[in-house]
C-alpha cells in the first residue's frame, strides 16, 4: 500500500491533469544533429549537458570505415555551435563508443562497452581532454580485472577528480552480477583506486547498468534485482568516508512490483535521489514511473513518485532521467505523439516541498519510433533530449538532438 502522502498526490495529480488537452506542450528551440549526419547514426543515443557544452553520441555511426562518434557543441549567446567530432583511432564499429558519456570540467568521458581490446566486449572508456580550441585523448581506461562480456563502460560518470564506470555484465557473483569501478585523478594519472560490488550481489542483477556521482557520494542502479518481485529492481548508494568507498544503503520503491525496474536510469544530485522504473503500472500496465528520495537525518527517505499526468500503456516514462537543483526530466521514449512510439519527455519542478508537473516536451517534427527521450540532460533552464530512432525495428534514421529553454513563456497547445 502507498503511503498517504504519496497516494494524496498522486490522486491530485491524475485528477488535475488527466486529460491529454490539459497537457501544456513545448517544441524545441533548436535541433542539432551530426556533421554529416547519415542513415543509422542513431545520433542522439547518449548525451551530457554542462554550463557552455553538450555532449552528444552516435552509437550506430554508419560509416564502415569508422568506429562511432561523439560530437562536441558549444554555447556562445544563444547559439549553439559545433565544436568538434571526436572519433577513436582503436575503434571499430560496433564497439558502442559513444553509447554512454559524461562531461567534466574541460574533461569528456566516453564509454565503449563492447571494446574488445581486453576480450570480446570486454569494454573500454576514453578520456578526452579539452586544450585550448582542441579536444585531443587523454586516456584510456579499462578494468584491471577485465574479462570478455563485462560491458565495461556501459555507464560512465564524474565528478571532479572521480569517474565512476559501471560493468554491468561483470561475473562478479554469477552471471551478469554486476559491478563498478571508480578511478581518480592522481597528479594527472587516471588509476583505478576503488571496485564498488552490491552487497547482496546475485547472478543476473546487472549492478552498474546505471550510475550517477554527485561529490563523495555514488548512486548505483541494479534494474533486475528481485526483491519486491522478480525483476522489481532497486538502487545502491555508496560514500566514500576518509578515501574508502562503504556502501551505505539499498533503495526500493515502496510500492515495488516484479519487473517495473526500478534503477534502469539513475541521477544524484546533492542530497536527492531521481530513479526510474520504467515498466511501473501505477498508471497504467508498464507506462512507467520516477521516483525521488531524499538524504534526512533519518537516512535517505521516499519523498514521492512521479507519474506522467497523460500516462498511457506502454508508455516507459522513467527509462531516462534528468535532474538539476529543482527541475526533474523524465524520458518516455514509447508515448504516442501523433505517431506511434514518437516518444516525449516530462518537466517537474519543485514548489513548497512538492513536485509538479510543468510541461511536456515534444519535437517539432517527431515521427513513428523516433523514441524520443532515450536520452534526457538538464543544466539550469536548458535541457537536451535524444531522439535516436530505434536501432533494431528501424533502421535508417540518423537521429537527432533537441534543446529546450524552460524560462521561455508559453506553450504549444
Amino acid at each position: 500500500m502507498l503511503p498517504i502522502k504519496l497516494s494524496i498526490a498522486l490522486m491530485l495529480l491524475s485528477s488535475a491533469l488527466s486529460a491529454e488537452q490539459s497537457v501544456c506542450t513545448q517544441i524545441e528551440v533548436k535541433k542539432l544533429t551530426a556533421a554529416q549526419s547519415k542513415p543509422n547514426d542513431f545520433f542522439g543515443f547518449s548525451m551530457a549537458l554542462s554550463d557552455d557544452r553538450l555532449l552528444v553520441g552516435a552509437q550506430g555511426n554508419s560509416d564502415e570505415t569508422l568506429s562511432d562518434t561523439v560530437t562536441i557543441f558549444r554555447q556562445s549567446g544563444d547559439e549553439w555551435g559545433r565544436e568538434t567530432t571526436i572519433e577513436v583511432d582503436d575503434g571499430v564499429v560496433g564497439d558502442d563508443f559513444g553509447g554512454s558519456v559524461a562531461l567534466g570540467p574541460g574533461l569528456a568521458v566516453v564509454g565503449a562497452r563492447r571494446h574488445d581490446a581486453r576480450g570480446a566486449d570486454a569494454g573500454a572508456v576514453y578520456l578526452f581532454e579539452n586544450d585550448r580550441l582542441t579536444w585531443r585523448r587523454l586516456n584510456k581506461l579499462t578494468a584491471s580485472d577485465a574479462a570478455p562480456g563485462d560491458e565495461f563502460g556501459y555507464s560512465v560518470a564524474i565528478d571532479g577528480k572521480t569517474i565512476a564506470v559501471g560493468a554491468p555484465r561483470k561475473d562478479s557473483m554469477g552471471d551478469d552480477a554486476g559491478a563498478v569501478y571508480i578511478f581518480e585523478d592522481k597528479g594527472g594519472e587516471w588509476q583505478q583506486t576503488a571496485v564498488l560490488l552490491a552487497p547482496d550481489r546475485a547472478p543476473g542483477d546487472v549492478f552498474g547498468i546505471s550510475l550517477s556521482l554527485s561529490k563523495d557520494h555514488i548512486l548505483v542502479g541494479a534494474d533486475l534485482t528481485d526483491e519486491g518481485g522478480e525483476n522489481a529492481g532497486s538502487a545502491y548508494i555508496f560514500e566514500q568516508i576518509d578515501g574508502t568507498w562503504q556502501f551505505e544503503t539499498k533503495l526500493t520503491a515502496s510500492d515495488s512490483d516484479a519487473g517495473d525496474l526500478f534503477g534502469i536510469r539513475v541521477k544524484l544530485n546533492g542530497d536527492r535521489a531521481l530513479i526510474g522504473a520504467a515498466r511501473d503500472d501505477e498508471a497504467a500496465e508498464n507506462a512507467g514511473a520516477a521516483y525521488i528520495f531524499e538524504r534526512t537525518n533519518n537516512g535517505w527517505q521516499q519523498d514521492t513518485k512521479i507519474v506522467a499526468p497523460d500516462a498511457t500503456k506502454d508508455d516507459r516514462f522513467g527509462t531516462r532521467v534528468a535532474i538539476s537543483g529543482k527541475t526533474v526530466i523524465v524520458g518516455s521514449i514509447l508515448s504516442n505523439i501523433e505517431g506511434t512510439d514518437v516518444g516525449a519527455a516530462y518537466v517537474f519542478r519543485q514548489s513548497d516541498q512538492s513536485w509538479q508537473f510543468t510541461r511536456k516536451l515534444i519535437p517539432s517534427d517527431g515521427k513513428t519510433e523516433d523514441v524520443f527521450g532515450w536520452a534526457v540532460a538538464v543544466n539550469g533552464d536548458t535541457v537536451a533530449v535524444g531522439a535516436p530512432t530505434f536501432i533494431v525495428t528501424k533502421p535508417g534514421n540518423a537521429g537527432g538532438a533537441y534543446l529546450y529553454d524552460l524560462s521561455a513563456g508559453g506553450c504549444a497547445k
